[in-house]
């Protein structure tokens, strides 16, 4: 999630100027993709779906929490 995160940032910060405001949009973060993508639509009037195929987004969104919380559940074991 946090190479997502990254991407996304630099992708926003690069293409800033072409936003509503250049300031949000260098600050946007997407760790929470819902979030992330009604700020891509509010501040640049693109929807981060469009360009995915169809339950990509949906799956990007379901699966990056359980990824994070199977880790923790990797390192406890390994604690044992």
């Amino acid at each position: 999630m946090s190479a997502f995160d990254g991407w996304g940032r630099a992708a926003c910060a690069a293409f800033s100027a072409h936003a509503t405001d250049a300031n949000k949009a260098k600050k946007l973060s997407f760790q929470n993709l819902n979030r992330a993508k009604a700020r891509v639509q509010q501040l640049f009037g693109y929807a981060l779906e469009d360009s995915l195929v169809p339950g990509e987004f949906e799956s990007a969104h379901c699966n990056g929490p359980r990824r994070s919380r199977g880790f923790g559940t990797i390192r406890s074991a390994l604690s044992s």
